[in-house]
Protein backbone atom coordinates (compact mmCIF):
# COMPACT_ATOMS: atom_id res chain seq x y z
CA UNK A 1 0.00 0.00 0.00
CA UNK A 2 1.17 3.15 -0.95
CA UNK A 3 2.36 6.03 2.19
CA UNK A 4 -0.48 8.23 1.13
CA UNK A 5 -3.13 5.22 1.56
CA UNK A 6 -1.41 4.41 4.52
CA UNK A 7 -1.81 7.76 6.18
CA UNK A 8 -4.82 8.31 4.92
CA UNK A 9 -5.92 5.07 6.44
CA UNK A 10 -4.03 5.96 10.10
CA UNK A 11 -6.07 8.82 10.10
CA UNK A 12 -9.98 7.44 9.36
CA UNK A 13 -8.71 5.13 12.45
CA UNK A 14 -7.73 8.20 14.59
CA UNK A 15 -10.35 11.01 13.36
CA UNK A 16 -13.70 9.32 13.77
CA UNK A 17 -16.60 9.54 15.86
CA UNK A 18 -15.76 7.27 18.55
CA UNK A 19 -12.43 8.85 19.26
CA UNK A 20 -13.69 12.72 18.97
CA UNK A 21 -14.78 12.62 22.67
CA UNK A 22 -11.67 11.47 23.74
CA UNK A 23 -9.85 13.70 22.01
CA UNK A 24 -12.04 16.44 23.33
CA UNK A 25 -11.55 15.25 26.85
CA UNK A 26 -7.56 15.24 26.75
CA UNK A 27 -7.77 18.81 25.00
CA UNK A 28 -9.75 19.87 28.46
CA UNK A 29 -7.34 17.99 30.80
CA UNK A 30 -3.85 19.34 28.91
CA UNK A 31 -5.80 23.23 28.96
CA UNK A 32 -6.71 22.69 32.84
CA UNK A 33 -3.35 21.36 33.93
CA UNK A 34 -1.43 23.93 31.74
CA UNK A 35 -3.39 26.94 32.02
CA UNK A 36 -1.34 29.81 33.64
CA UNK A 37 1.22 27.35 35.12
CA UNK A 38 3.96 29.69 36.51
CA UNK A 39 0.93 31.68 38.50
CA UNK A 40 2.44 30.82 41.91
CA UNK A 41 5.96 30.06 42.73
CA UNK A 42 7.20 26.08 44.22
CA UNK A 43 6.41 24.69 47.39
CA UNK A 44 9.49 23.22 49.40
CA UNK A 45 9.32 20.21 47.92
CA UNK A 46 9.24 21.53 43.87
CA UNK A 47 12.21 23.69 45.26
CA UNK A 48 14.35 20.51 45.96
CA UNK A 49 13.40 18.45 42.82
CA UNK A 50 13.70 21.44 40.31
CA UNK A 51 17.29 21.87 41.96
CA UNK A 52 17.95 18.53 41.82
CA UNK A 53 17.13 18.59 37.96
CA UNK A 54 19.65 21.41 37.39
CA UNK A 55 21.98 19.68 39.09
CA UNK A 56 21.98 16.99 36.87
CA UNK A 57 22.93 19.27 34.22
CA UNK A 58 26.13 20.20 36.01
CA UNK A 59 24.65 24.06 37.21
CA UNK A 60 27.35 24.84 40.01
CA UNK A 61 24.99 27.18 41.54
CA UNK A 62 22.08 24.48 42.40
CA UNK A 63 24.93 21.90 42.99
CA UNK A 64 25.94 23.44 46.17
CA UNK A 65 22.58 23.33 47.60
CA UNK A 66 20.61 20.50 45.65
CA UNK A 67 23.07 17.22 45.64
CA UNK A 68 21.94 15.10 42.81
CA UNK A 69 21.34 12.06 45.07
CA UNK A 70 19.36 13.38 47.96
CA UNK A 71 16.39 10.49 49.16
CA UNK A 72 14.32 9.26 46.04
CA UNK A 73 14.99 7.85 42.69
CA UNK A 74 15.25 10.27 39.89
CA UNK A 75 12.87 9.68 37.08
CA UNK A 76 11.08 12.83 37.49
CA UNK A 77 14.34 14.89 37.85
CA UNK A 78 15.72 13.36 34.38
CA UNK A 79 12.61 14.54 32.93
CA UNK A 80 12.65 18.03 34.67
CA UNK A 81 16.42 18.46 33.64
CA UNK A 82 15.78 17.88 29.85
CA UNK A 83 13.04 20.20 29.99
CA UNK A 84 15.49 22.82 31.81
CA UNK A 85 18.54 21.59 29.05
CA UNK A 86 15.56 22.56 26.12
CA UNK A 87 13.73 25.56 27.20
CA UNK A 88 15.95 27.22 30.26
CA UNK A 89 16.21 26.40 33.96
CA UNK A 90 12.63 28.17 35.43
CA UNK A 91 9.76 27.15 37.51
CA UNK A 92 7.04 27.47 34.86
CA UNK A 93 9.54 25.13 32.62
CA UNK A 94 9.79 22.39 35.09
CA UNK A 95 6.17 22.04 35.28
CA UNK A 96 5.56 21.20 31.82
CA UNK A 97 6.58 17.34 32.63
CA UNK A 98 4.18 16.95 35.87
CA UNK A 99 1.45 19.08 33.83
CA UNK A 100 2.18 16.20 30.56
CA UNK A 101 2.01 13.18 33.02
CA UNK A 102 -1.13 14.45 34.73
CA UNK A 103 -2.84 14.86 30.88
CA UNK A 104 -1.66 11.20 30.17
CA UNK A 105 -2.61 9.91 33.58
CA UNK A 106 -6.62 11.02 31.87
CA UNK A 107 -6.37 9.55 28.78
CA UNK A 108 -4.86 6.32 30.25
CA UNK A 109 -7.45 5.96 32.51
CA UNK A 110 -9.69 6.12 29.64
CA UNK A 111 -8.23 3.02 28.42
CA UNK A 112 -8.19 1.09 31.29
CA UNK A 113 -11.50 1.54 32.15
CA UNK A 114 -12.74 0.89 28.71
CA UNK A 115 -10.82 -2.43 28.96
CA UNK A 116 -12.43 -3.15 32.40
CA UNK A 117 -15.85 -2.48 31.96
CA UNK A 118 -16.73 -0.41 28.38
CA UNK A 119 -15.97 2.78 26.31
CA UNK A 120 -19.50 4.39 28.32
CA UNK A 121 -16.98 4.27 31.78
CA UNK A 122 -14.17 5.19 29.73
CA UNK A 123 -15.51 8.30 28.98
CA UNK A 124 -17.34 9.54 32.09
CA UNK A 125 -14.02 7.84 34.32
CA UNK A 126 -11.78 10.11 32.34
CA UNK A 127 -13.92 13.44 32.26
CA UNK A 128 -14.51 12.83 35.90
CA UNK A 129 -10.69 13.11 36.69
CA UNK A 130 -9.99 15.85 33.60
CA UNK A 131 -12.25 17.77 35.96
CA UNK A 132 -11.60 17.32 39.49
CA UNK A 133 -9.72 19.98 41.16
CA UNK A 134 -7.42 17.62 43.28
CA UNK A 135 -6.12 15.93 40.45
CA UNK A 136 -5.69 18.98 38.84
CA UNK A 137 -3.66 20.97 41.31
CA UNK A 138 -1.29 18.30 41.87
CA UNK A 139 -1.01 18.01 38.33
CA UNK A 140 0.40 21.58 38.18
CA UNK A 141 3.21 20.73 40.95
CA UNK A 142 6.96 19.40 40.65
CA UNK A 143 5.91 16.27 42.32
CA UNK A 144 7.19 12.41 42.15
CA UNK A 145 3.53 11.36 42.62
CA UNK A 146 2.29 12.67 39.19
CA UNK A 147 4.22 10.18 37.56
CA UNK A 148 4.16 7.58 39.86
CA UNK A 149 0.23 7.90 39.49
CA UNK A 150 0.47 7.55 35.25
CA UNK A 151 2.69 4.52 35.99
CA UNK A 152 0.39 2.74 38.26
CA UNK A 153 -2.84 3.19 36.15
CA UNK A 154 -0.50 2.11 33.08
CA UNK A 155 0.00 -1.11 35.12
CA UNK A 156 -3.22 -2.02 35.89
CA UNK A 157 -3.96 -1.58 31.88
CA UNK A 158 -1.38 -3.84 31.14
CA UNK A 159 -2.56 -5.99 33.85
CA UNK A 160 -6.08 -6.09 32.86
CA UNK A 161 -4.66 -6.92 29.05
CA UNK A 162 -2.36 -9.77 30.20
CA UNK A 163 -5.75 -11.03 32.49
CA UNK A 164 -7.95 -11.20 29.63
CA UNK A 165 -5.63 -12.47 26.89
CA UNK A 166 -2.74 -14.22 28.46
CA UNK A 167 -0.49 -12.81 26.15
CA UNK A 168 3.41 -12.64 27.46
CA UNK A 169 3.97 -9.52 25.71
CA UNK A 170 1.26 -7.98 27.89
CA UNK A 171 2.64 -9.73 31.26
CA UNK A 172 5.78 -8.43 30.27
CA UNK A 173 4.85 -4.89 29.76
CA UNK A 174 2.89 -5.07 32.95
CA UNK A 175 6.69 -5.62 35.04
CA UNK A 176 7.94 -2.31 32.67
CA UNK A 177 5.45 -0.26 34.06
CA UNK A 178 5.05 -2.06 37.39
CA UNK A 179 9.36 -0.90 37.62
CA UNK A 180 8.74 2.92 36.26
CA UNK A 181 6.77 2.90 39.51
CA UNK A 182 9.08 2.43 41.60
CA UNK A 183 11.42 4.29 39.88
CA UNK A 184 9.17 7.37 39.94
CA UNK A 185 8.61 6.97 44.04
CA UNK A 186 9.83 4.11 46.04
CA UNK A 187 6.73 3.57 47.38
CA UNK A 188 5.33 2.81 43.60
CA UNK A 189 7.23 -0.94 44.48
CA UNK A 190 4.08 -1.95 45.99
CA UNK A 191 2.47 -2.33 42.72
CA UNK A 192 4.51 -5.66 42.27
CA UNK A 193 3.13 -7.51 45.65
CA UNK A 194 -0.18 -6.41 44.37
CA UNK A 195 0.09 -7.97 40.52
CA UNK A 196 0.52 -10.91 42.64
CA UNK A 197 -2.34 -11.02 44.91
CA UNK A 198 -4.18 -10.28 41.93
CA UNK A 199 -2.82 -13.27 40.08
CA UNK A 200 -3.30 -15.59 43.01
CA UNK A 201 -7.08 -14.48 43.22
CA UNK A 202 -7.84 -15.09 40.18
CA UNK A 203 -5.83 -18.15 39.70
CA UNK A 204 -3.73 -16.91 36.91
CA UNK A 205 -0.24 -16.87 38.40
CA UNK A 206 2.02 -19.05 37.29
CA UNK A 207 5.79 -19.65 36.91
CA UNK A 208 6.26 -18.34 33.40
CA UNK A 209 3.94 -15.59 33.64
CA UNK A 210 6.15 -14.52 36.71
CA UNK A 211 9.30 -14.81 35.73
CA UNK A 212 8.13 -12.49 32.24
CA UNK A 213 6.67 -10.19 34.54
CA UNK A 214 10.04 -10.15 36.82
CA UNK A 215 12.13 -9.54 33.79
CA UNK A 216 10.27 -6.32 32.77
CA UNK A 217 10.21 -5.23 36.23
CA UNK A 218 14.12 -5.51 36.14
CA UNK A 219 14.21 -3.78 32.25
CA UNK A 220 11.88 -1.08 34.21
CA UNK A 221 14.26 -0.38 37.16
CA UNK A 222 17.60 -0.61 34.70
CA UNK A 223 18.56 3.22 34.99
CA UNK A 224 18.49 3.02 39.10
CA UNK A 225 20.31 0.02 39.62
CA UNK A 226 23.16 1.02 37.18
CA UNK A 227 23.57 4.48 39.11
CA UNK A 228 23.52 2.34 42.43
CA UNK A 229 25.99 0.04 41.26
CA UNK A 230 28.20 2.18 40.23
CA UNK A 231 27.97 5.88 42.06
CA UNK A 232 29.59 5.62 45.86
CA UNK A 233 27.42 8.90 46.46
CA UNK A 234 23.91 7.21 45.64
CA UNK A 235 24.31 4.10 47.70
CA UNK A 236 25.44 6.87 50.58
CA UNK A 237 22.39 8.36 49.74
CA UNK A 238 20.07 5.64 49.31
CA UNK A 239 21.60 3.94 52.82
CA UNK A 240 21.39 7.05 54.58
CA UNK A 241 17.58 7.85 53.67
CA UNK A 242 16.58 4.48 54.22
CA UNK A 243 17.84 4.62 58.18
CA UNK A 244 15.50 8.07 58.41
CA UNK A 245 12.86 6.87 57.42
CA UNK A 246 13.10 3.28 59.22
CA UNK A 247 13.52 5.11 62.41
CA UNK A 248 10.33 7.49 61.89
CA UNK A 249 7.30 7.19 63.71
CA UNK A 250 4.22 6.36 61.70
CA UNK A 251 0.86 7.86 62.24
CA UNK A 252 -1.08 4.86 61.38
CA UNK A 253 -4.05 5.52 63.60
CA UNK A 254 -4.54 9.44 61.53
CA UNK A 255 -7.89 9.68 59.81
CA UNK A 256 -5.89 12.16 57.64
CA UNK A 257 -6.12 10.81 54.45
CA UNK A 258 -9.76 9.39 55.26
CA UNK A 259 -11.00 12.96 55.42
CA UNK A 260 -8.67 14.03 52.88
CA UNK A 261 -10.43 11.71 50.37
CA UNK A 262 -13.82 12.19 51.10
CA UNK A 263 -13.75 16.08 51.24
CA UNK A 264 -11.16 16.86 48.85
CA UNK A 265 -9.94 14.35 46.38
CA UNK A 266 -13.34 12.40 45.43
CA UNK A 267 -15.61 14.56 47.14
CA UNK A 268 -19.22 13.74 48.80
CA UNK A 269 -20.85 12.19 45.83
CA UNK A 270 -18.28 10.00 44.49
CA UNK A 271 -17.48 8.55 48.13
CA UNK A 272 -21.13 7.69 48.05
CA UNK A 273 -20.86 6.16 44.35
CA UNK A 274 -18.10 4.32 45.34
CA UNK A 275 -19.77 2.75 47.92
CA UNK A 276 -23.18 1.82 46.15
CA UNK A 277 -20.89 0.27 42.90
CA UNK A 278 -19.66 -2.06 45.03
CA UNK A 279 -23.55 -2.90 46.81
CA UNK A 280 -24.52 -2.92 43.76
CA UNK A 281 -21.93 -5.51 41.92
CA UNK A 282 -22.45 -7.81 45.63
CA UNK A 283 -25.90 -7.90 45.10
CA UNK A 284 -25.45 -9.24 41.34
CA UNK A 285 -22.92 -11.54 42.44
CA UNK A 286 -25.30 -13.07 44.92
CA UNK A 287 -28.35 -12.66 44.23
CA UNK A 288 -28.42 -12.75 40.46
CA UNK A 289 -24.70 -14.97 39.79
CA UNK A 290 -24.04 -12.50 37.53
CA UNK A 291 -20.04 -12.61 37.96
CA UNK A 292 -19.49 -10.79 34.62
CA UNK A 293 -16.77 -8.09 36.04
CA UNK A 294 -15.58 -9.61 39.10
CA UNK A 295 -12.57 -9.83 38.59
CA UNK A 296 -12.25 -6.13 37.24
CA UNK A 297 -14.11 -4.94 40.46
CA UNK A 298 -11.78 -7.30 42.35
CA UNK A 299 -8.15 -5.41 40.90
CA UNK A 300 -9.48 -2.10 41.63
CA UNK A 301 -10.67 -2.48 45.46
CA UNK A 302 -7.54 -4.65 45.70
CA UNK A 303 -5.25 -1.62 44.30
CA UNK A 304 -7.30 1.11 46.33
CA UNK A 305 -7.49 -0.62 49.68
CA UNK A 306 -3.57 -1.71 49.59
CA UNK A 307 -2.58 1.62 48.42
CA UNK A 308 -4.66 3.05 51.10
CA UNK A 309 -3.42 0.86 54.19
CA UNK A 310 0.45 1.41 52.68
CA UNK A 311 -0.14 5.11 52.68
CA UNK A 312 -1.20 4.94 56.05
CA UNK A 313 1.27 2.86 57.41
CA UNK A 314 4.18 5.10 56.03
CA UNK A 315 5.61 7.28 58.44
CA UNK A 316 5.97 9.93 55.86
CA UNK A 317 2.69 11.55 55.08
CA UNK A 318 1.36 14.11 52.56
CA UNK A 319 -2.12 14.91 50.65
CA UNK A 320 -0.11 14.32 47.41
CA UNK A 321 0.16 10.83 47.76
CA UNK A 322 -3.49 10.58 47.57
CA UNK A 323 -3.41 11.31 43.90
CA UNK A 324 -2.43 8.22 43.05
CA UNK A 325 -5.92 6.19 44.13
CA UNK A 326 -7.92 9.05 42.30
CA UNK A 327 -8.38 7.40 38.80
CA UNK A 328 -8.93 3.72 40.50
CA UNK A 329 -11.87 5.30 42.57
CA UNK A 330 -13.30 7.37 39.82
CA UNK A 331 -13.53 3.95 37.84
CA UNK A 332 -14.48 1.82 40.61
CA UNK A 333 -16.85 5.12 41.52
CA UNK A 334 -18.59 4.63 37.85
CA UNK A 335 -18.78 1.14 37.57
CA UNK A 336 -22.39 1.06 38.97
CA UNK A 337 -23.11 1.80 35.41
CA UNK A 338 -22.61 -1.69 34.17
CA UNK A 339 -25.09 -3.20 36.08
CA UNK A 340 -27.88 -4.90 35.20
CA UNK A 341 -30.22 -2.93 36.66
CA UNK A 342 -28.50 0.45 34.86
CA UNK A 343 -28.61 -1.86 31.83
CA UNK A 344 -31.93 -2.80 31.60
CA UNK A 345 -32.96 1.18 31.82
CA UNK A 346 -34.04 3.14 28.59
CA UNK A 347 -30.35 4.82 26.78
CA UNK A 348 -31.94 8.00 27.35
CA UNK A 349 -32.04 7.41 31.28
CA UNK A 350 -28.36 6.08 30.69
CA UNK A 351 -27.76 9.22 28.80
CA UNK A 352 -29.22 11.39 31.89
CA UNK A 353 -27.75 9.69 34.54
CA UNK A 354 -24.12 10.27 33.10
CA UNK A 355 -25.01 14.05 32.36
CA UNK A 356 -26.11 14.20 35.88
CA UNK A 357 -23.75 12.35 37.80
CA UNK A 358 -20.79 13.93 36.55
CA UNK A 359 -21.65 17.64 37.58
CA UNK A 360 -22.62 16.44 40.86
CA UNK A 361 -19.26 14.79 41.39
CA UNK A 362 -17.27 17.52 40.47
CA UNK A 363 -19.71 19.94 42.49
CA UNK A 364 -19.71 18.04 45.76
CA UNK A 365 -16.09 18.37 46.14
CA UNK A 366 -14.92 21.13 49.15
CA UNK A 367 -13.12 22.70 46.62
CA UNK A 368 -16.63 24.31 45.04
CA UNK A 369 -18.38 23.86 48.11
CA UNK A 370 -16.31 26.36 50.11
CA UNK A 371 -16.16 28.58 47.07
CA UNK A 372 -19.96 28.03 47.11
CA UNK A 373 -20.62 28.34 50.54
CA UNK A 374 -19.35 30.44 53.59
CA UNK A 375 -17.49 28.03 55.46
CA UNK A 376 -13.43 27.41 55.91
CA UNK A 377 -12.02 27.13 52.51
CA UNK A 378 -10.57 24.05 51.48
CA UNK A 379 -6.41 23.52 52.00
CA UNK A 380 -5.95 22.15 48.52
CA UNK A 381 -2.24 21.01 49.43
CA UNK A 382 -0.32 20.49 52.71
CA UNK A 383 2.72 22.60 50.46
CA UNK A 384 1.68 24.62 48.12
CA UNK A 385 2.95 27.05 46.38
CA UNK A 386 2.81 31.23 47.35
CA UNK A 387 3.63 34.13 45.00
CA UNK A 388 5.08 35.80 47.40
CA UNK A 389 7.45 33.50 48.91
CA UNK A 390 8.69 33.65 45.15
CA UNK A 391 8.34 37.42 44.88
CA UNK A 392 10.91 37.30 48.32
CA UNK A 393 13.58 34.91 46.32
CA UNK A 394 13.45 36.71 43.52
CA UNK A 395 14.39 40.12 45.81
CA UNK A 396 17.17 38.73 47.60
CA UNK A 397 18.93 37.47 44.21
CA UNK A 398 18.31 41.17 42.76
CA UNK A 399 19.30 43.38 45.35
CA UNK A 400 21.63 41.79 47.78
CA UNK A 401 25.60 40.58 47.27
CA UNK A 402 26.10 36.84 46.11
CA UNK A 403 27.76 36.25 49.47
CA UNK A 404 24.65 37.39 51.31
CA UNK A 405 23.76 34.28 53.33
CA UNK A 406 19.93 34.09 55.17
CA UNK A 407 18.49 33.35 57.58
CA UNK A 408 14.91 31.70 57.64
CA UNK A 409 12.51 29.96 60.19
CA UNK A 410 10.99 27.34 57.97
CA UNK A 411 13.04 24.59 55.53
CA UNK A 412 10.37 25.46 52.66
CA UNK A 413 10.78 29.09 52.76
CA UNK A 414 14.94 28.19 52.95
CA UNK A 415 14.46 25.99 49.73
CA UNK A 416 12.51 28.05 47.32
CA UNK A 417 15.05 30.70 48.52
CA UNK A 418 17.88 28.46 47.43
CA UNK A 419 16.31 27.48 44.07
CA UNK A 420 15.30 31.37 42.78
CA UNK A 421 18.32 32.96 44.17
CA UNK A 422 20.78 30.48 45.06
CA UNK A 423 21.76 32.25 48.48
CA UNK A 424 23.25 30.16 51.09
CA UNK A 425 20.38 29.85 53.86
CA UNK A 426 20.23 28.74 57.32
CA UNK A 427 17.20 27.73 58.79
CA UNK A 428 15.50 27.87 62.80
CA UNK A 429 13.72 24.50 62.08
CA UNK A 430 15.42 21.11 62.98
CA UNK A 431 14.79 18.24 60.83
CA UNK A 432 16.10 14.33 61.34
CA UNK A 433 16.29 14.30 57.76
CA UNK A 434 19.87 13.91 57.18
CA UNK A 435 19.65 16.11 53.88
CA UNK A 436 19.66 19.20 56.09
CA UNK A 437 22.33 20.43 58.70
CA UNK A 438 21.52 21.20 61.79
CA UNK A 439 21.49 24.86 62.96
CA UNK A 440 22.46 24.81 67.08
CA UNK A 441 22.58 28.22 67.11
CA UNK A 442 21.47 31.08 65.09
CA UNK A 443 22.77 33.64 67.63
CA UNK A 444 26.09 32.76 66.91
CA UNK A 445 25.65 33.33 62.84
CA UNK A 446 24.30 36.78 63.48
CA UNK A 447 27.16 37.55 65.56
CA UNK A 448 29.86 36.46 63.76
CA UNK A 449 28.11 38.21 60.90
CA UNK A 450 27.98 34.88 58.89
CA UNK A 451 24.52 36.26 57.99
CA UNK A 452 23.21 39.71 56.28
CA UNK A 453 19.46 38.91 55.89
CA UNK A 454 16.62 37.68 57.83
CA UNK A 455 13.54 36.55 56.23
CA UNK A 456 10.30 36.62 58.69
CA UNK A 457 6.88 35.03 58.08
CA UNK A 458 4.52 37.15 59.16
CA UNK A 459 1.46 35.46 57.81
CA UNK A 460 -1.31 35.82 60.27
CA UNK A 461 -1.97 32.11 59.89
CA UNK A 462 1.54 31.01 61.18
CA UNK A 463 1.41 33.05 64.32
CA UNK A 464 1.46 30.97 66.76
CA UNK A 465 4.32 28.51 64.90
CA UNK A 466 6.70 27.62 67.75
CA UNK A 467 9.69 28.15 65.16
CA UNK A 468 8.38 31.37 63.60
CA UNK A 469 7.85 32.73 67.04
CA UNK A 470 11.35 32.11 67.99
CA UNK A 471 12.18 33.90 64.74
CA UNK A 472 10.67 36.67 65.76
CA UNK A 473 12.64 36.87 69.49
CA UNK A 474 15.79 36.75 67.49
CA UNK A 475 14.82 39.47 65.18
CA UNK A 476 13.38 41.52 68.14
CA UNK A 477 16.23 41.21 69.68
CA UNK A 478 18.85 42.09 66.98
CA UNK A 479 16.59 44.84 65.71
CA UNK A 480 17.44 44.29 61.89
CA UNK A 481 15.94 46.94 58.90
CA UNK A 482 13.06 46.08 57.38
CA UNK A 483 14.38 46.35 53.24
CA UNK A 484 11.12 44.47 52.23
CA UNK A 485 7.77 42.99 52.55
CA UNK A 486 5.52 40.83 50.31
CA UNK A 487 2.16 41.08 50.82
CA UNK A 488 -0.89 39.00 49.96
CA UNK A 489 -3.90 40.83 48.27
CA UNK A 490 -7.28 39.73 49.22
CA UNK A 491 -10.70 40.72 48.15
CA UNK A 492 -13.20 41.72 51.55
CA UNK A 493 -16.35 42.89 51.10
CA UNK A 494 -15.94 44.29 48.33
CA UNK A 495 -12.36 46.05 49.54
CA UNK A 496 -9.31 44.84 47.92
CA UNK A 497 -6.92 44.48 50.74
CA UNK A 498 -2.72 43.70 50.95
CA UNK A 499 -1.87 41.57 53.75
CA UNK A 500 1.73 41.24 54.73
CA UNK A 501 3.24 37.77 54.60
CA UNK A 502 6.40 37.71 54.35
CA UNK A 503 9.45 40.70 55.86
CA UNK A 504 12.66 40.61 54.57
CA UNK A 505 15.49 42.05 57.28
CA UNK A 506 18.60 43.76 56.73
CA UNK A 507 21.12 43.47 59.85
CA UNK A 508 22.94 46.49 60.87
Amino acid sequence: MKPTLLLLSFSKRVVNKENIPVFLIITLAFLLRFWDLGWNGFNGDESIYSGQAASLLGQTDFLKDFAVFRAHPLLLQSLVSVAFALFGIHDTVARYVPAIFGTLTVFITYLLAKELFNRKIGLVSSLVLALLPFHIFFSRQVLLDVPLSFFVVLCLYFITKYKITERNIYTYWAGVSCGLCFISKEVGIIMLPIFIVYSLVTKTLKMNKMLIFLLGFGFGIIPFVIIILTRQDAVQALFTYATFQVNREATMFSFRYSNTLINEAFGYALSILIIVSLFMTMFEWKIKGNRKYKDQIVLLLLTLSTLFVFYQLLPSQGDRFLITLMPIGIILGCSFLVTDFVLHLRKRLQISICLVLIPLIILSTNFVISKAFPVEDLKISDNLGTPWKREVALWIKDNTPPDANVLTAQMTMANVIRFYSNHEVYTFELSSNPSYVRLDNPALLILNKNVSIIVDDLDPALEKNSIVLEMKKYRAYFNPELVFTAYKNITEDGIDKEIPMVGVYRLR
